[in-house]
Parts: C-alpha cells; sequence; structure tokens
C-alpha cells in the first residue's frame, strides 16, 4: 500500500512539474509561435497548420485562384471550403462544416464535434 501511495505521489509531482503551455493535448512550441505573426492572413499562405483546443490537428491547404481550402483532420477526414466575404478576418464554409478567425487563431465548426478555438501552429508560405 506505500509502495501505491508513493507512486501516486511521484506521478502527481512529476505532472505538476511539466510544462502546461498546450493547445488542447498538444503541446506549443515557442519558437514557432514566437514567429508567427498574429495579424497573418490566408492571402500569403499555401498552408497552415493549426492545433486546436479539443486535441485536433487540422492542416488547411489554400487554394487561392478557387477561393477555397481544404480543411484535412489527421484522421484523414477531408472538407472542401469556400472563402466567404466578412468584414475582417476570414471565412471558409460549406454544409457544416466552417473555418472562421482573425489572424491565428480561428474557430473549427464541424459536424457531430463541439465548436473549437484552434491556433496556427506552423506555416507553409506561397514562395516556400
Amino acid at each position: 500500500m506505500q509502495k501505491l501511495a508513493a507512486i501516486l505521489t511521484t506521478g502527481i509531482v512529476l505532472s505538476a512539474c511539466q510544462d502546461h503551455d498546450t493547445i488542447g493535448s498538444h503541446p506549443i512550441d515557442e519558437h514557432l509561435r514566437a514567429e508567427i505573426p498574429d495579424d497573418i492572413s490566408p492571402d500569403t499562405a499555401a498552408e497552415w497548420i493549426f492545433n486546436c483546443q479539443n486535441g485536433q490537428r487540422l492542416i488547411v491547404t489554400f487554394d487561392h485562384p478557387r477561393q477555397m481550402a481544404t480543411v484535412r483532420r489527421f484522421d484523414g477526414l477531408a472538407f472542401d471550403l469556400t472563402r466567404k466575404g466578412t468584414s475582417d478576418g476570414y471565412l471558409y464554409a460549406a454544409t457544416g462544416v466552417a473555418l472562421s478567425g482573425s489572424g491565428k487563431t480561428a474557430k473549427w465548426r464541424s459536424p457531430n464535434i463541439e465548436d473549437t478555438v484552434c491556433e496556427v501552429s506552423e506555416i507553409k508560405s506561397l514562395d516556400s
């Protein structure tokens, strides 16, 4: 019984010492976050990778000539969204799904999953 208590106490102490700077269950790389400006725009990007608060990771590929974005979840499911006009920020949407935001923070809405806030963690620019 004392061994079990010691193991549990050690686990709790180690857990408390971890870096808790995360989005969902995914740690945020401070180096990557420092390089991504708050006011980024999809107009200058080919692809963004988002870490979401609910633990999802999204790869968003922008198709500027067609005014579309393809959102791929890491489980393989993909959605093609059309860009919609907004007074500020960006909005890509299709039936039941939407990616909207301003700068590197966005809200992701998809079927059967609660809306979640996501943050860009990596960018592939158009000239990469």
